[in-house]
């Protein structure tokens, strides 16, 4: 099996250097799975994944009292 590619490289490291992905994740509080949105390269900034992840359609199927969680980034 070969491996990635160097330009495929360079886009999946995150600014620590690091191979890494985005991965966003809406999950109940039960710990249900509601959505998952992955596989954006590392080096791409978190407003590009939220953006991609298309919220205003998923936020209007959520109920009315929620909560949104995210790191500093």
């Amino acid at each position: 099996v070969r491996g990635p590619s160097s330009e495929a490289s360079t886009r999946f490291r995150n600014r620590h250097g690091q191979t890494s992905i985005n991965i966003l994740a809406l999950v109940d509080l039960e710990t249900k799975f509601l959505y998952v949105y992955s596989g954006v390269e590392g080096s791409a900034h978190d407003g590009f994944v939220l953006s991609s992840a298309n919220l205003p359609s998923l936020l209007q199927e959520l109920p009315e009292s929620f909560f949104v969680l995210g790191d500093a980034g």
